[in-house]
């Protein structure tokens, strides 16, 4: 039985090495999905700021509003969500 016995170990460890690369992939595509959707929230951010500084800039050019302080720190919060994200992406691939 040293045939049959050594053929249930070696498809345990291709399974087990198949499972663990796909869930290593789900995990990515998931962090890629997250990442796709951060960056579409920033485009959002920055259309909207564009908007409020246009704005600003005709009505007022002195003038320097709370909102426009806040979207540049919701920008700045993605960018370094979307670097952290990026950067377990490159741990899970480099095992």
């Amino acid at each position: 039985m040293g045939f049959l016995d050594d053929a249930i170990i070696k498809t345990k460890e291709v399974l087990d090495v198949a499972c663990k690369k796909t869930d290593e992939i789900v995990t990515v595509e998931k962090q890629k999905f997250n990442i796709a959707s951060l960056k579409s929230k920033r485009e959002k951010d920055f259309a909207k700021l564009g908007k409020i500084y246009f704005e600003m800039i005709k009505e007022n050019p002195e003038d320097q509003s709370e909102e426009v302080c806040s979207l540049v720190d919701d920008i700045c919060n993605k960018n370094d969500e979307i670097a952290r994200l990026n950067d377990e992406i490159d741990k899970i691939k480099n095992g």
